[in-house]
């Protein structure tokens, strides 16, 4: 008899001891959750600030675009204005040409009318004047114009340049996301061997109280 109670002693130590072991372990398992709940809480918080940080980009990427559309309409009216000039460059060319027509025609049939002569001779001077003027303006326009090109080159540089910077960012946030995918599916399969653990230690803890009865 007084071993059997010995035993029996001993039975509950022991289940007391192996009670205490799952407390110990539930109270781990509890603070690895919570540390699990926190890292998932900054995760989220990062991934967060990625999303208003592209928000930002796609603005700045449109203000780019805006701006784009506009240099286009300024280079659109630069060529028209540029048109018009060489229209009105071809006519001042026609009418020089029909001048001079007219003063060799003099020259031949009316030497003696030296003071037309100069007076013509006058005119041709201010029309090459204007000529001068004309041409100058016009390579000012050129020269405008390239350096609008210059502008939209580097607008789109600065567009290439941006798409790939948000396709890198695009990959390495896909790439992040997927590690914390696996890393919860490890978490999610130790959980289980866990549980699987402490239901076949409550078994055992069951056949025991069993026994005793």
């Amino acid at each position: 008899m007084e071993n059997t109670l010995s035993l029996i002693l001993e039975k509950f130590d022991w289940l007391g001891e192996e009670i205490k072991e799952l407390k110990v372990g539930q109270q781990r398992l509890e603070a690895r959750m919570e540390n699990l709940e926190a890292g998932q809480q900054r995760l989220e918080g990062r991934i967060e600030n990625l999303e208003a940080g592209q928000q930002r980009l796609e603005g700045r990427i449109e203000s780019l675009e805006a701006g784009q559309q506009r240099l286009e309409a300024r280079m659109e009216n630069l060529e028209a204005g540029q048109q018009r000039l060489e229209g009105r460059i071809e006519n001042l060319e026609a009418g020089q040409q029909r001048l001079e027509g007219r003063i060799e025609s003099l020259e031949v049939g009316q030497k003696s009318l030296g003071e037309r002569m100069e007076n013509l001779e006058s005119r041709q001077q201010s029309l090459n004047d204007r000529m001068i003027s004309l041409e100058k303006d016009a390579k000012e326009l050129k020269e405008g114009q390239n350096e609008l090109k210059m502008i939209v080159i580097s607008l789109r540089e600065a567009q290439e340049k941006t798409n790939a910077e948000l396709y890198s960012f695009h990959e390495e946030t896909r790439e992040k996301l997927s590690h914390l995918e696996r890393q919860n599916r490890f978490f999610d399969h130790d959980l289980s061997s866990l549980t699987k653990e402490m239901a076949a230690q409550r078994r055992e803890i069951e056949k025991l109280r069993f026994a005793q009865m």
